[in-house]
C-alpha cells in the first residue's frame, strides 16, 4: 500500500488543511500547505466537516462523512484508502491503515503514529470522512520553493557568477597538485634528477595565486550572504505588519519569532550552500576529466560508487523530512511558551504558579530535544556511512592500481596522482550530500516562512484617501462569524454621533470586543454594514481610517524605554504635544515627580509603573495621535472613579467621541448611551436611569458592579 506523506500543520488550527493536503498528495495532487491556507480561509476555530467536504469538491474529490457508532467494529473492517478522522479533542488526523490489533495514523502535529486499537477507539470521536477522485481531479507536481526564496531575497546573481568563475579557477589550481605529484614521481624522483629553479618558482606561484583567489572568493561570499539575508528579513518582517488579524488568531508570537530567527539558518544554507555547490560541482567536473585522462577503467569504478551514494541519499532524505518537521514544530511551541512565561512573569510569581509553568516548559523542551536527538542520530548514521564510503574506493583503487603498477600497466606516479584525485573528488561529493541534508532542513523552514510571505495582505482597495472630519458612525444590520460554524455578531444596528460618550456592556464573551475589532477593520465585513459619515468604511484608505481612532486596551503594550518614548512612539511630536497629552490623561504631575521626569525608564513592559500609571500612559499615547474617536476596551479598569471621570471630561472638552467597553459601571451616569449586548445581539440601549428603571440585564450588571 502507498504511504501517506506527512505534511505538518502551520498553525494551531490548520490541522484540517494539513490533512486535506496529505489526502490530495496521496492521490497525486501535490499541494503546498501555505497555498491552501491562502486559497481557503482557515479561521481561528479551524475547519468544519462542511469546509473539508467543500475543499475536497473543489479539487475533484468525492467525499462522504460518516458517524461510526461502534469504532472497534469499524476498525475490524478492511479499509484500503486513507481517510480523515476527528479525535475527541476536535483534532483532525489521517488514518493510513489499520488491522485487528493496531492503527497507523498521521497526526499533522506529531507525525506518523502507531497505536493500540483500544486506545485509538477511546480517543476518536467517531466522525470519519472518506475520499475518492472523480473526473474533475487532476494530478499536479509541487512547485520548487528553493528558487522562490532566492527570488524573494534577491540573491546577487552577478556576484554568484563571479564566485563560480573564481571557484573553478581555485579548484583548477588545487587539481594541479596531483598532476604535479605525478610529474615529480615519474620525471624527477624515479630518474634521480634535482629540483630546478623553475619548478620551485612554479610551486610558490601556485600557492600565492591560490591564496589570493581564495581570499577574493570568500569576500564575495560574505557580501552575497549579508545582502541576501538583509533583503529577505526586511521583506518578511515588513510583510508581517501588513497581514490581517485572522493570521495572528491561530499563530502565537513565539511561532512567528522562531520562523524569523530560522532565517539566520537559511543565510548559511542558501548563500553558502549555493556557492559551495558551485565550487564542488566545478571540482567534480575537473577531477573527473583529469581522472579519465589517467585511467578510464578506474574512473568508471568511482562513478558507480558515486551513483550508489546518491541512491542511498534519495531514500534517506524522504525519511529525514518528517524528522525535520517534528523538530522545527516542537521548537516553535517551546519558544512560544517561553515568551508567554516571560510576558506573564509577575502573575506567575504572585500566584506561586512559576513551578507549574517551569515544569510544562521542561516537558516541552524535553520533547524538542527528543526530536532533535532523533534527527541528529539519523544524520549520524549517514555520517558513519559517508566515512566508510570515503575509505572503500581509495582502498579498492590502491589494490587494483598496485596490481597494474606491478604488471607495468600504470606508472607509480599515475597511481599516486589518481589516488589524490579520488580524494579530491570524494570530498566535494560528500559535501554535496551534506548540503542536501541542509537543503532538506531549509525546505522544512521554507514552508513555514512562505506561510507568512504568501498570506494575502489586509484589503485596502480604497477610493477615498483623505478621511473627512468625523460626524457619525453607523452599524447597519451587521453580522459576523469567525468561521462558517456559527456567528458571533447578529444583526447589529447602532448609531454613534460626534462628541457622544457610549458604553457597550454585557457578559464576558457576548461580542463586545469583536464589535470594536470590526469597527477598526481588523476583520472584513460585508459592504455597507458599517458606515463612516454615511460612506462604507471599506472606501477609505486603511491607514488613514485607523489613525482617526485612539485605542486603549486593558493590558496595552509597554516598551523597555523612557516615559516619553512610550508616549511618542514615532518620535515625531514636540515636547509640548507630549506634555499636553499626558495632562489630558491626568499623568503629567506624576511624571514630573519621577526621578528623571519624562526620561525615566519604565522597565520591561512598564513594570516600574503602577497599573493605573500604565493605563494613563496608554491613554496619553492614544491622545497624542489626535484621534476623532477614543475606544477604551477595559482601558480604565485600573483607574479610580475620580481620575476616570476627569479623563472622560478632558476628552469631552476636546470634542472627542468616546466608546467604552466595560464591566465597571461606576461612572454610568456620564454616558450618553449605554448599549447592552448578549450572545452577539443588542438587547437593550438607553441612558443609565432609563435602563435601571427596567428589570433587565443592565440593571443586574449595575447592581452586581455597585455591590
Amino acid at each position: 500500500m502507498k504511504k501517506v506523506k506527512f505534511i505538518q500543520q502551520l498553525s494551531d488550527t490548520s490541522c484540517g488543511l494539513a490533512c486535506m493536503a496529505m489526502i490530495l498528495d496521496y492521490y497525486g495532487h501535490e499541494a503546498n500547505l501555505y497555498e491552501l491556507c491562502c486559497d481557503f480561509e482557515n479561521s481561528r476555530d479551524g475547519l468544519s466537516i462542511r469546509d473539508i467536504k467543500n475543499i475536497a469538491s473543489y479539487f475533484g474529490l468525492d467525499s462522504k462523512a460518516s458517524e461510526i457508532l461502534n469504532v472497534k467494529t469499524f476498525l475490524g473492517n478492511k479499509i484500503v484508502e486513507p481517510y480523515i478522522a476527528l479525535t475527541s479533542n476536535a483534532h483532525y488526523i489521517v488514518v493510513e491503515k489499520h488491522n485487528e490489533h493496531s492503527v497507523v495514523f498521521i497526526d499533522p502535529e506529531q507525525g506518523r503514529i502507531t497505536e493500540d486499537i483500544s486506545n485509538f477507539a477511546n480517543n476518536i470521536s467517531g466522525i470519519v470522512i472518506f475520499f475518492s477522485p472523480n473526473r474533475k481531479f487532476t494530478k499536479k507536481k509541487k512547485h520548487n520553493n528553493f528558487f522562490k526564496i532566492l527570488k524573494i531575497g534577491k540573491i546577487d546573481i552577478k556576484r554568484l557568477c563571479y564566485i563560480s568563475l573564481i571557484s573553478i579557477l581555485v579548484q583548477s589550481l588545487t587539481l594541479l597538485l596531483p598532476l604535479l605529484t605525478r610529474f615529480i614521481i615519474d620525471n624527477v624522483i624515479s630518474k634521480g634528477e634535482m629540483y630546478h629553479l623553475g619548478m620551485l618558482i612554479s610551486v610558490f606561484s601556485l600557492i600565492i595565486f591560490y591564496a589570493l583567489f581564495s581570499f577574493i572568493r570568500t569576500k564575495l561570499i560574505i557580501i552575497v550572504e549579508k545582502r541576501y539575508i538583509f533583503t529577505l528579513k526586511d521583506k518578511i518582517v515588513g510583510k508581517i505588519f501588513t497581514l490581517p488579524m485572522k493570521f495572528f488568531d491561530s499563530r502565537s508570537s513565539g511561532e512567528i519569532v522562531t520562523r524569523i530567527n530560522n532565517l539566520d539558518s537559511l543565510e548559511k544554507i542558501i548563500s553558502s550552500g549555493i556557492s559551495s555547490l558551485l565550487i564542488d560541482l566545478s571540482t567534480i567536473i575537473i577531477a573527473f576529466i583529469a581522472m579519465a585522462m589517467i585511467s578510464l577503467y578506474f574512473t568508471l569504478i568511482i562513478t558507480c560508487f558515486a551513483i550508489f551514494l546518491f541512491i542511498v541519499l534519495y531514500f534517506l532524505l524522504k525519511k529525514l523530512e518528517e524528522k525535520n518537521s517534528n523538530f522545527i514544530s516542537s521548537k516553535e511551541l517551546t519558544q512560544g511558551y517561553l515568551m508567554e512565561i516571560f510576558s506573564n512573569l509577575l502573575f506567575l510569581k504572585v500566584s506561586a504558579k512559576g513551578d507549574v509553568s517551569y515544569t510544562k516548559w521542561k516537558e516541552m523542551f524535553s520533547n524538542e530535544l527528543k526530536f532533535d536527538v532523533e534527527r541528529e542520530n539519523y544524520l549520524n548514521i549517514f555520517q558513519t556511512f559517508i566515512s566508510i564510503y570515503r575509505l572503500v574506493p581509495n582502498l579498492l583503487i590502491l589494490i587494483l592500481g598496485g596490481l597494474e603498477v606491478q604488471q607495468h600497466m600504470m606508472s607509480l606516479g599515475s597511481l599516486m596522482s589518481f589516488l589524490s584525485l579520488v580524494s579530491l573528488l570524494l570530498s566535494p561529493i560528500t559535501l554535496i550530500v551534506q548540503n542536501c541534508f541542509q537543503f532538506q532542513f531549509c525546505f522544512t523552514i521554507l514552508d513555514r516562512v512562505f506561510d507568512i510571505i504568501y498570506t494575502p495582505e489586509e484589503k485596502n482597495q480604497f477610493s477615498i484617501s483623505k478621511l473627512p472630519p468625523f460626524e457619525m458612525m453607523t452599524f447597519r444590520n451587521l453580522s459576523f462569524a469567525y468561521s462558517s460554524a456559527y456567528k458571533v455578531i447578529y444583526d447589529i444596528s447602532l448609531t454613534i454621533k460626534k462628541g457622544e460618550r457610549i458604553a457597550i456592556v454585557g457578559r464576558t464573551g457576548c461580542g463586545k470586543t469583536t464589535l470594536i475589532k470590526l469597527l477598526l477593520r481588523l476583520y472584513d465585513v460585508e459592504k455597507n454594514t458599517i458606515l463612516y459619515n454615511g460612506n462604507d468604511i471599506n472606501l477609505f484608505d486603511l491607514n488613514s481610517y485607523r489613525k482617526s481612532f485612539g485605542v486603549v486596551l486593558q493590558n496595552d503594550v509597554m516598551f523597555n524605554d523612557t516615559v516619553i518614548s512610550n508616549i511618542d512612539l514615532t518620535h515625531s511630536h514636540s515636547m509640548e504635544d507630549v506634555i499636553s497629552a499626558a495632562s489630558l490623561a491626568e499623568l503629567d504631575i506624576e511624571i514630573n515627580n519621577m526621578p528623571m521626569g519624562y526620561y525615566t525608564s519604565i522597565g520591561d513592559n512598564g513594570n516600574n509603573l503602577s497599573g493605573g500609571q500604565r493605563q494613563r500612559l496608554a491613554i496619553a499615547r492614544a491622545i497624542l495621535q489626535n484621534p476623532e474617536i477614543m475606544i477604551f476596551d477595559e482601558g480604565t479598569g485600573q483607574l479610580d472613579t475620580i481620575t476616570e471621570k476627569k479623563i472622560m471630561d478632558n476628552l469631552k472638552h476636546k470634542g472627542i467621541t468616546q466608546i467604552f467597553i466595560t464591566h465597571r459601571l461606576s461612572n454610568a451616569q456620564e454616558y450618553d448611551n449605554i448599549v447592552v449586548m448578549d450572545n452577539g445581539k443588542i438587547i437593550d440601549s438607553g441612558k443609565h436611569d432609563e435602563l435601571c428603571g427596567k428589570e433587565g440585564m443592565y440593571k443586574r450588571l449595575f447592581e452586581t458592579s455597585y455591590n
